[in-house]
């Protein structure tokens, strides 16, 4: 239990500078386990007991005092945000289900703004890049810019082609192409 003490020490320490908020470690004779659906923010976490303490009061605006969010805090960066390891199935044969190829997907910009779809396509087409799908980007808001943009899929066989940076024009922009859920997390 020594062990397990030593090596909480440093987030105890990190924790003790938190305003609001006290912390002991947890010792082994006074430890109960708490089933996960009835812990509540404030119970026992990878042994570190996080005191009751009211909610902060800025502006008017009450700000939760959770254990979560002091750990963002702490860290930077928001559990939520953490991405998940994907697992594909390798299984080849005799298979009832069917899947889906998955699509590369970029944001190609800094063209020429007379470019269209087409022009794209058949040039990317012509390098020997498979199933490309080209979509010209229309600024918002009325804005008005210098180069135009395109969102551009194609095979995920073709990402060695589609990345290489002799087969786009010089100075073109190539990114990957980031999905928003509905709720506005990547």
């Amino acid at each position: 239990m020594a062990e397990f003490g030593n090596r909480l020490q440093p987030a105890v320490e990190a924790l003790s500078h938190v305003p609001s908020v006290t912390c002991q470690p947890v010792s082994a004779q006074n430890t109960t386990i708490t089933p996960v659906s009835a812990a509540t923010p404030h119970d026992s976490h990878a042994g570190i007991v996080c005191a009751d303490v009211p909610a902060a009061v800025d502006g008017g605006v009450q700000q939760s005092n959770s254990w979560s969010k002091l750990a963002a805090d702490l860290t930077g960066h928001h559990a939520s945000l953490k991405h998940k390891k994907i697992r594909v199935g390798a299984k080849v044969g005799d298979c009832r289900i069917k899947t889906v190829p998955r699509q590369l997907t970029c944001f190609v910009g800094r063209l020429d703004v007379n470019t269209t779809e087409e022009e794209l396509h058949d040039y990317l087409t012509g390098v020997g890049i498979k199933g490309v799908v080209c979509k010209c980007l229309v600024p918002k808001d009325g804005r008005v810019f210098n180069s135009a943009a395109f969102r551009v899929s194609c095979c995920l066989e073709s990402k060695d082609l589609f990345h290489d940076e002799s087969n786009w024009p010089s100075g073109t922009e190539l990114r990957d192409w980031v999905f928003y859920n509905r709720n506005g997390q990547a």
